[in-house]
């Protein structure tokens, strides 16, 4: 049986929904069906809801039953058998020629180690008024510009679209297991590591415009008060990068308070101006 070019993993917790969504556009991929696979990782032993996909044949399934995103991620590594893997998250929907471009962008350099594209978002509902461009980042949505390039050092990829060469995730042993999502919380930055070592290895990460995933911005998270949330989360995200990875303990601590700046510029600077709260 001839082993795919590359592996698209979701990693999903009680997202049938939406998940539904995520699949239906994998399946419209304009590879050929023998040149990639699909993997479901349902993450926790009970997951809520039913998965009937129209094309159950095409998926793979895994289970994860220890909460978590990098758990989750790390058990979609384990089950690919492509050498190169591609992650997108349970709310998004891949463009059809999604997989394609990714395969594309690492066949020009063996020394691309990582390939990512656009994020855009997918309003559920219309969208409010003081939901400003600059607050996207805190919705996983990503846009350098409409032509390809290389990123720099200290530059990442998006989570729900980024795709690595297989090797280079075993290498440094996946996804942190410290770092990333645990059931509802909005915790982040467990690809942050992995973007990291290949900076230190001077590899090359890629920016694919074309490579475009749309990302879902459910009508729940169109509230201020969940703004609020994810803001602070993310800086709990950071600060426990900082502690684990920083390489000082000054270094830390200047991440640290350029990081209590950002949230008190995001919430209360930018808060009463450009949020009318």
């Amino acid at each position: 049986m001839q082993k795919p070019f590359i592996s698209a993993i979701i990693c999903t917790l009680d997202q049938p929904d939406s998940l539904q969504e995520t699949v239906a556009s994998l399946l419209q991929q304009t590879l050929a069906p023998d040149a990639y696979e699909i993997i479901v990782v349902i993450n926790g032993t009970k997951p809520k809801g039913s998965f009937p996909f129209a094309s159950p044949a095409a998926l793979t399934f895994a289970r994860e039953a220890r909460i978590g995103c990098s758990l989750a991620r790390n058990k979609g590594l384990d089950t690919a058998r492509a050498q190169l893997v591609a992650f997108i998250d349970d709310d998004a929907i891949a463009h059809p020629q999604w997989l394609e471009r990714l395969l594309r962008s690492f066949a020009q350099d063996a020394a691309i180690v990582s390939v990512g594209g656009r994020i855009i978002p997918a309003w559920q509902s219309p969208r409010p008024i003081w939901l400003l461009d600059y607050f996207l980042r805190y919705y996983s949505c990503m846009d350098l510009g409409a032509g390809p390039r290389f990123l720099k050092p200290g530059q990442f990829l998006g989570g729900t679209n980024m795709a690595f060469r297989k090797e280079i995730l075993q290498q440094c042993q996946g996804f942190d297991e410290r770092l990333g999502r645990i059931g509802n919380n909005l915790r982040s930055c467990d690809e942050w590591p992995i973007f990291d070592y290949i900076d230190r290895l001077k590899l090359k990460k890629y920016y694919c415009p074309e490579a475009v995933v749309q990302h879902i911005i459910k009508t729940e998270r169109m509230k201020i008060s969940w703004l609020l949330r994810r803001i602070l989360w993310q800086v709990i995200s950071d600060a426990r990068y900082c502690y684990f990875f920083g390489s000082s303990k000054k270094d830390v601590l200047k991440r640290l308070l350029n990081l209590g700046q950002q949230f008190y510029s995001d919430t209360f600077v930018r808060g009463p101006d450009d949020l009318n709260i």
